[in-house]
């Protein structure tokens, strides 16, 4: 989210031919790829930044409202394997990655 929302600049290049490629996929009905990992993640988890599941979904609505609010004037921002995407293939994005997560744990 505080990629698709300006607070972290992902100033990955992505050739637009391969970020044409790759947006189709925002398109379809298709899932993430299970076992996927950027090369931006480290090996080993990140320690928890929040103290209880409450804090963390406060943050997420936070990051959402700001999200939303970023692209009232933004244009676009560089997503670090889809490139330069829009309000509206961000929210293609935020979809397909929540659920991704989600499934990860059992949520849905």
């Amino acid at each position: 989210m505080r990629i698709s929302n300006g607070r972290i600049n992902a100033d990955d290049f992505v050739e637009d031919e391969k970020s044409a490629r790759r947006k189709e996929f925002l398109d379809t009905d298709g899932e993430l790829q299970v076992g996927f990992k950027p090369k931006t993640l480290s090996e080993e988890p990140y320690p928890p930044k929040y103290n209880s599941i409450e804090e963390s979904i406060d943050d997420l609505i936070f990051q959402i409202e700001k999200f939303h609010h970023h692209f009232k004037s933004a244009k676009t921002e560089n997503h670090p394997f889809f490139g330069e995407l829009d309000y509206a293939y961000w929210q293609k994005f935020h979809v397909k990655h929540f659920t991704h997560h989600f499934k990860q744990f059992n949520l849905v």
